[in-house]
């Protein structure tokens, strides 16, 4: 069971518990705690990272060492990325389920075999359904000359390269709001792509929102019943793009 593992209590974001993990995976780790607030598919991405550098350089010597880092990890996630965010467990949830099925008496080797096809299936998987949803949110968004971009998410930003493949000009229209780290990340990257930036307050949303085709937000979990969650807050932008009848499309 991943429990027979779980020594450490994750109460903060502190790494000293993990003096063992590769340096490789420690300059990752405390990347992720300099960072703000990330998108699911951002985190789920730096645990593939993590995992396959503990993987290849740990100094574990048998399977049960290894065993228990792989659940420290993910414990860790899960305590600083996870635990209010249903669709980064969600993502952990295989992985587990092999590990539970593992017999720990196993040579260390047969434990990175599988924790490398684990991060091959998954990889494949992510490329599979991104290529999809931006494919398709671009043919849908075909069209658009004015998008209100409002929350960070690498996901959205993908839909908004995908549209800039078939459009000669976009307008993306970026606030200041201070959960999204003042809109810096989006106006980076859409300057990248080749969009034309507008930087607004957020108190200037309403006025701008009539002109907009659509808004794009970023989603950490979405119900069956339509509704979705995330970390910055997008309910009044939803009011707003409602009241002025633009189409609201979160990743």
């Amino acid at each position: 069971m991943l429990t027979a593992c779980k020594v450490h209590k994750m109460k903060n974001q502190s790494l000293e518990q993990f003096v063992s993990f590769p340096d490789g995976v420690r300059v990752i780790l405390e990347n992720l705690i300099n960072r703000g607030p990330l998108g699911t598919s951002a985190v789920v991405s730096l645990f593939v990272d993590c995992l396959l550098t503990l993987t290849e350089d740990s100094s574990a010597q048998s399977s049960r060492e290894l065993f228990c880092e792989v659940v420290d990890l993910l414990d860790y996630f899960h305590s600083t990325r996870g635990r209010y965010s249903g669709a980064v467990e969600n993502s952990f949830r295989s992985l587990r389920a092999r590990l539970n099925d593992f017999n720990q008496n196993r040579e260390v080797q047969v434990l990175q075999e599988l924790l490398w096809d684990w991060v091959s299936v998954v990889q494949k998987d992510r490329q599979r359904r991104l290529s999809i949803l931006n494919s398709k949110a671009a043919r849908h968004l075909l069209g658009s000359e004015k998008v209100f971009l409002y929350d960070y998410s690498s996901t959205v930003m993908g839909v908004v390269y995908e549209l800039m493949k078939h459009t000669s000009t976009l307008e993306v229209i970026v606030s200041e709001s201070r959960t999204a780290d003042g809109g810096k990340p989006i106006v980076e990257e859409a300057i990248k792509i080749g969009c034309e930036v507008s930087y607004i307050p957020d108190t200037a949303i309403s006025h701008v929102m009539k002109d907009c085709d659509v808004v794009l937000v970023g989603v950490e979990t979405v119900f069956p019943s339509g509704s979705f969650t995330n970390t910055v807050g997008t309910l009044g932008v939803a009011i707003c793009a409602q009241y002025f009848g633009v189409f609201p499309l979160c990743r």
